[in-house]
């Protein structure tokens, strides 16, 4: 039987690969969002690909600047489940929705007042 091994990540590679700091990696770590990372034997903070998987969709949530609570709820409803099935639903995930049409709603009637 062939063992499949995960990829491992040092911080500045998951910096790199998702534009998030290696302070906001620490810190989603230090707040319990995260397990904790294993180390190397030198040391490093190392992650697997579930670990890039959460640091992918937090740095996307941030990037259209979702709010720290609904990002820290949808997070932790959802690490466990690997993000598996996320869209069928979820009083989280639908708040996020809302929250995305709404600003959605905000950048149309911007582009409206710069048009005239």
């Amino acid at each position: 039987m062939e063992v499949k091994l995960s990829k491992k990540f040092k911080i500045g590679e998951i910096e790199h690969i998702t534009g998030l700091s290696a302070k906001i990696i620490r810190r989603y770590e230090e707040t319990g969002m995260l397990s904790k990372s294993n180390r190397n034997t030198s040391g490093y903070r190392v992650y697997n690909e579930n670990d890039l998987l959460f640091f992918k969709i937090l740095a996307k949530m941030k990037s259209v600047n979702l709010s720290e609570k609904t990002i820290k709820l949808f997070l932790r409803e959802n690490r466990d489940s690997n993000f598996q099935g996320i869209e069928t639903g979820g009083e989280v995930y639908l708040n996020i929705l809302k929250e995305l049409e709404s600003k959605s709603d905000a950048l149309g009637a911007i582009k409206k007042i710069i048009k005239g």
